[in-house]
């Protein structure tokens, strides 16, 4: 046996188990099966008494469901217990990162964490052959949904946060109740053990009215920043209205700074626009003061404030440090809309920025989406309309709901009408 210093640390982490599932100290004891007081539980969780290594491993297997092997080992010797081998964890069911035996009997050893999938409340990575390396049960259904399609590289990203050489998994957790209690930021080590947490927003005011949680996290992305090695950026919406955070982390999830801005910012995107070294960071979304498709350009080591925006005005912060902001122009099809909203950034092969704006303020209400080309100087090189948008303008017209037909003069109008704030 350790010393009682190392009690404290097995301790901090029972406790951070219990606290990450929002167990009450009842419940653990129930669940393991132990005849034992909550006093003894809070006493281990203190690191004023130790529990034995059996009751050690059943209350993380039974009560928190830990079933990876590294995991549990790292528990143990905490305190200078016994590590399980690669036989205990067969006997006990776990999940073992050991090498696997093909039919021939050669040993394939696992790859480095690559795809996820969610099965009811449970994560499971798997490398580049869609061989399962570690999984995590959350306490609550997940949202499948959440992870479908292109929802699914936004929340959940694997990526080596500290340059060890190993890659953590950045995971949106999102429950099934999200609409009541938001989304939340979970780091894990590369052996599926919890390395730290961020919960998005806070309460803020604006010229309107006070906004609280809960937030949605619609988009996490590791930026590289000179000198600093890596920031991890999160977008994050009000469950219900406007507001949208920039949170800027450092590797151990902390909240190093911060934006607000009015209205959503659902596309982040970064890359070098102007050839000195650093990616600038590019959100593209909607400008609710303007009542325009936007995107807004930061210095990915400057990101804090609030958007300046008239009669949207975000209390609290000082002026928004973003390096060029961006509007795009409802078109006529758009005119009783509240607002246009950018849907899509994505940056090409040949130098390009590509934005796609729907005119319409949901899937079920949009006319057609207009296509914008720009060049890394901000310089809008061409303006098109999709096929739905062209029909719908057609029928528009028919109705009498519009007096014109659409032109390629309308196109190179709308390309003039882009507003460029700043410069990079």
């Amino acid at each position: 046996m350790q010393q009682q210093g190392d009690w404290y640390a097995l301790g901090q982490a029972l406790k951070g188990l219990r606290t990450t599932r929002d167990f009450k100290q009842k419940e653990v004891i129930d669940r393991s099966g132990e005849r034992m007081g909550e006093r003894t539980l809070r006493a281990y969780e203190k690191g004023e008494q130790c529990p034995s290594r059996d009751r050690l491993l059943r209350l993380l297997i039974r009560s928190f469901e830990v079933k990876n092997l590294a995991e549990l080992n790292r528990h143990l010797r905490m305190v200078g217990y016994a590590v399980l081998n690669d036989g205990d964890a067969e006997k006990l069911g776990l999940h073992s990162a050991a090498p696997r035996v093909d039919r021939d009997g050669h040993t394939t050893p696992l790859g480095f964490p690559a795809d996820f999938r969610i099965e009811v409340s449970t994560l499971i990575v798997t490398d580049g052959q869609g061989r399962e390396i570690w999984r995590h049960q959350f306490p609550t259904r997940l949202a499948e949904s959440a992870y479908e399609q292109a929802g699914a590289i936004k929340k959940c990203t694997f990526v080596d946060i500290d340059g060890d050489g190993g890659l953590e998994t950045l995971f949106v957790c999102w429950p099934i109740n999200f609409g009541s209690v938001g989304a939340t930021l979970i780091c894990f080590a590369e052996d599926g053990t919890i390395k730290w947490q961020f919960v998005p927003g806070k309460t803020i005011r604006d010229t309107r009215q006070e906004y609280r949680p809960p937030y949605f996290i619609s988009n996490v992305q590791p930026v590289p920043v000179p000198q600093l090695s890596l920031r991890i950026l999160v977008s994050s919406n009000h469950y219900l209205h406007n507001p949208n955070q920039i949170a800027m982390l450092d590797t151990s999830g902390r909240l190093v700074s911060e934006y607000w801005h009015s209205g959503h910012l659902l596309s982040v995107v970064h890359t070098d626009l102007n050839g000195d070294g650093v990616e600038e960071i590019l959100l593209a979304g909607v400008n609710n003061g303007y009542r325009q498709a936007t995107m807004v350009i930061f210095d990915p080591r400057y990101v804090s404030g609030a958007s300046s925006q008239p009669g949207r005005q975000i209390f609290g912060f000082p002026t928004g440090t973003e390096k060029t902001i961006v509007l795009f122009p409802k078109t006529c099809l758009a005119k009783n809309a509240p607002y246009n909203r950018a849907i899509d950034l994505r940056v090409t092969v040949g130098g390009r920025i590509m934005l796609v704006v729907a005119e319409g303020v949901s899937e079920s209400e949009n006319p057609g989406l207009m296509i914008y080309e720009l060049d890394f100087g901000l310089n809008v090189i061409s303006a098109r309309p999709d096929s739905h948008f062209q029909e719908s303008h057609r029928v528009f017209e028919e109705k009498g709901l519009l007096d014109h037909s659409w032109t390629e003069e309308e196109v190179e109008q709308l390309r003039r009408d882009v507003i460029v704030k700043g410069r990079l």
